[in-house]
């Protein structure tokens, strides 16, 4: 779902590429008879191509296969990726002038240097408060005495995102769009057998006998909650379960919920949402069923998993930075993220990219008003929402508020636990508050942890969200090679504008939620199924694809992402043909059109060189189509592609009008 601006160079491409005269020969090619003209924004590496093979014949194979001939993979690497690969090298620069840097800056960054240390000399055994913060909870633990005293332990544990038994989150509120609710999820469990139990806790000093009783006791609890079955998706009916405090004690009579909901500083007359009540009364049960010995062998259990998990190994250098930014990241994500967002990206670039993703939404808006197999009160609310979508280019104007206080370079422990409270409470707060979109207070889940868009910047990706109709393009997208300042506005669109075009096809198909966020149907049945059979040609595309290693693609597992991508391409291509109008056709003395740099663009995102192993491993588990397809697929559907590079009816790369896959 992402893309990327291309590298520069001065390199002339082949004649191939183009049958126009004025192309600049390729190099070694003496016969050519125009005189050489020093090209004005050298663009495309040259050396990414593969001359023997003509772009209207496998332009994947054309635009990558030079890199990928050049690229070893092996079983060490067994998957190499051009622009994850060029932004990963570009982005830790950055990350380490943020966390890592020696100069003078503001204080909020030398509090996340100072926080980001600490953990490092964690990582080498320098805390003096690990030891400390772990005999506190486990000897709170040990004093209460009854199931009343245990559950005030069990609450404040929550407090410091030790999440026992159940995770409470602020959630947007699928009745109101105006307002966030309190949500109750399961908690994270651990689904692992007694024995490893049994280590982590006696490497958290208990004696042994007891680290048995409580990795048996945590073991049996975990059990009898992983039976439970769970919502997959959060927004699906089954897990709309609101209900108000008093309701909940009703349902968990046991559990002292009132108590629980009234630590938060929820108000106990406002609706929550308890995402699945059967998990709710299974803990309930446990709690009721369960001795008191056996739920604070269960806390202390969670105890010290949790902090063992928060306290980075001892590793090399690199093992240990990234797990440091992660702790970051989960501690002081909106810090980190305003520090990078305005290091990576200049006010003055933020407003490019801002206005070029505008311009692919009017584009896709413009398109959703003439689908005609759509009633006009269908296309009504897809331009309403499309006109009202929230578009977040890189960072908030406005910030969620950050924290304030003393951290100390060797006592990680404390300071990790004093930020994860205060975190808490400003998410606790967000729960019972009005919704504050604009601010990136969005609910999004990247690799390294869910939490709030405004804290996750650093991702290479984007977050559409349907539960606010809104759209986060991250800071650690919008930097070189995804977005560079200095190419040329076509391979801007041919990037950004195909990531905010494929993201919005996902939000556009999401008929289920109105412009307002809210869970409410926008289409007919009758329209519904002109959906599903429009988009049968992007299932047939995936059903006849050729992986090339001997396993079928899953085109069914993939058809969400090849649609997106059919639509995102053409949508970014009509906002470029917006932009520069009639000058698409126009060459710069490296030979090619605008038109030609946008396909470029495009399919250099997705160059790839992998294992075969690696590859069939990819079809059998990712939800996106394989690299070639996602480059061959939506281009060969595009007339606008076969316009550009000349190819003719019978080529490849080109469908004819009947065979044309266009859902959008």
């Amino acid at each position: 779902m992402k893309s990327r601006a291309l590298l520069l160079t001065a390199t002339a491409l082949a004649l191939e590429c183009s049958p126009s005269p004025a192309v600049v020969a390729p190099p070694g090619d003496t016969t050519a008879t125009t005189a050489p003209v020093a090209p004005l924004a050298p663009f495309v590496d040259a050396s990414r191509l593969d001359r023997n093979v003509k772009p209207c014949a496998d332009f994947y194979a054309h635009a990558c296969g030079g890199w990928i001939a050049a690229t070893p993979s092996s079983p060490e690497r067994p998957r190499v990726q051009l622009a994850n690969d060029l932004a990963a090298t570009h982005q830790e620069a950055v990350l380490r002038a943020v966390l890592e840097g020696n100069d003078q800056d503001t204080a909020e960054v030398e509090r996340l240097r100072t926080f980001f240390a600490s953990c490092v000399n964690a990582a080498g055994g320098t805390d003096r408060t690990r030891a400390e913060v772990l005999n506190h909870w486990l000897s709170r633990i040990d004093a209460a005495r009854t199931k009343s005293e245990l559950a005030t332990v069990w609450f404040d544990l929550m407090a410091h995102q030790i999440d026992v038994f159940f995770w409470l989150v602020a959630g947007a509120d699928l009745q109101d769009p105006r307002a966030n609710r309190l949500e109750i999820h399961p908690g994270a469990l651990a689904d692992l057998p007694v024995a490893a139990r049994f280590e982590v806790l006696r490497r958290a000093g208990l004696p042994e006998r007891q680290a048995r009783h409580d990795a048996e006791a945590a073991r049996g609890i975990d059990a009898a909650l992983l039976a439970i079955e769970i919502p997959y998706l959060f927004y699906e009916a089954a897990a709309q379960n609101p209900m108000t405090a008093a309701t909940l004690a009703e349902q968990a009579p046991h559990l002292e919920a009132g108590r629980l909901i009234a630590a938060t500083g929820y108000p106990a007359d406002r609706r929550l949402n308890v995402l699945s009540p059967a998990y709710l009364r299974r803990v309930d049960d446990l709690w009721r069923s369960r001795s008191r010995a056996d739920l604070a062998a269960y806390l202390r259990w969670s105890v010290a998993l949790h902090l063992e998990r928060a306290t980075p190994r001892s590793g090399d250098v690199d093992t240990v930075r990234r797990a440091c930014r992660d702790a970051t990241t989960l501690a002081l994500g909106v810090e980190f993220s305003r520090a990078f967002a305005t290091r990576v990206l200049a006010p003055q670039d933020r407003d490019r990219a801002r206005k070029a993703a505008q311009t692919v939404v009017d584009a896709i808006a413009k398109s959703a008003a003439a689908a005609t197999w759509l009633g006009p009160a269908a296309r009504q609310a897809n331009d309403t929402k499309l006109r009202q979508l929230l578009l977040l280019v890189g960072y908030p104007d406005a910030w969620p508020p950050t924290q304030a206080g003393p951290v100390a370079p060797d006592t990680f422990m404390q300071n990790l636990l004093h930020a994860r409270r205060i975190e808490r409470g400003f998410e606790w707060q967000r729960a019972r508050s009005e919704r504050h979109n604009e601010r990136g207070e969005i609910f999004v889940h990247p690799n390294v942890g869910p939490g709030m868009a405004a804290a996750r910047l650093t991702a290479n990706t984007a977050f559409p969200n349907v539960f606010s109709n809104s759209m986060i393009v991250a800071a650690g997208w919008l930097a070189p090679p995804h977005f560079d300042k200095a190419a040329p506005i076509e391979a801007t669109y041919g990037t950004l504008g195909y990531l905010v075009g494929h993201e919005l096809v996902h939000m556009l198909e999401s008929h289920e939620f109105d412009a307002t966020g809210a869970m409410r149907e926008i289409w007919s049945e009758d329209e519904m199924a002109q959906w599903h059979a429009r988009r049968q040609c992007g299932l047939a595309e995936g059903e006849a694809f050729d992986t090339g290693v001997g396993v079928k693609l899953n085109a069914e597992f993939t058809l969400d992402e090849n649609i997106a991508d059919i639509g995102g391409v053409a949508f970014a291509y009509r906002a470029l043909q917006a932009s520069v109008g009639d000058r698409l056709a126009e060459r710069d003395a490296d030979g090619l059109s605008r038109a030609q740099r946008f396909f470029y663009a495009y399919a250099h995102e997705y160059c790839i060189a992998q294992t075969p192993q690696a590859a069939r491993q990819a079809l059998q588990n990712e939800g996106h189509p394989p690299e070639r397809m996602r480059v061959n697929v939506p281009l060969a559907n595009l007339p606008a592609f076969a316009e550009a590079f000349h190819c003719q009816l019978g080529d490849p790369m080109t469908r004819t009008p009947e065979q044309r896959c266009a859902p959008w």
